[in-house]
């Protein structure tokens, strides 16, 4: 079964930020949004438009690629 894009992109997030070594506050901070709503996209129940996706991108210092790719988690 396939996941939703939501679903990818906020395991994904999930993933660099931790690889950064980042806590969801400190992404928060450097995207300048409250930290919940960090929590609600590594979920996947908050969906993002591409500017967004773009600054989440720089933020975590990876490419729009490894955010949208489908790393096969379940």
């Amino acid at each position: 079964m396939s996941r939703n894009i939501m679903d990818i992109v906020g395991s994904n997030v999930a993933y660099y930020r931790k690889e950064k070594g980042m806590t969801v506050e400190k992404l928060a901070r450097r995207m300048l949004i409250p930290p919940a709503i960090v929590r609600e996209v590594e979920v996947g129940k908050r969906g993002m438009n591409i500017r967004t996706l773009a600054d989440y991108s720089k933020v975590l210092g990876v490419s729009v690629v490894f955010l949208v790719a489908d790393r096969g988690e379940e």
